[in-house]
């Protein structure tokens, strides 16, 4: 079972933002990624909890930091979630439709879009393969407020290990 660390960083100016400790491995339903998150200083941040199925759609995804959650996955007309604050007094209930998946600033939204890309698209062939439209949850820090967002998404290679 693939297991590990990420160091965090902010995309624009590189600031360290912490680790991301996690496990991932092939599961009944495709692929399951855990973390838990450290703040630069050791202390907990939150975690990850994401299911996958084999064509990278979420079944489940859990999103914790030290005062929201969200829970969410597909349903038939696009993605839902539930959001919260850790005290339960605030949990809304949200839909995206037409939405995808989710994406955020963990490495494990990085290898769902992989998957979904190439699910989509078929197996990468350089810069024959064709880009993909995908409308997405991002889940923003850090109080998780969901955004839906586009991106476009074209597999360039794929390696095995």
């Amino acid at each position: 079972m693939p297991s590990g660390v990420y160091a965090l960083h902010d995309p624009r100016d590189g600031t360290p933002l912490g680790t991301e400790h996690f496990t991932c491995a092939p599961g009944p339903a495709g692929w399951r990624y855990t973390a838990d998150r450290r703040t630069p200083d050791g202390k907990s941040a939150g975690g990850v909890d994401l299911t996958i199925d084999a064509l990278g759609r979420p079944v489940r995804l859990e999103v914790r930091t030290t005062d929201w959650w969200v829970r969410g996955g597909l349903d038939a007309g696009g993605t839902r979630w539930v959001r919260g604050d850790t005290d339960g007094r605030r949990a809304r209930e949200g839909h995206a439709p037409g939405a995808r998946g989710f994406t955020g600033t963990s490495p494990a939204h990085l290898v769902s879009l992989a998957r979904l890309a190439t699910a989509a698209s078929g197996p990468p062939g350089g810069s024959d393969t064709p880009a993909r439209r995908f409308r997405l949850v991002e889940l923003t820090e850090p109080v998780l407020g969901p955004v839906t967002v586009e991106r476009l998404l074209r597999p360039e290679a794929v390696e095995t290990l």
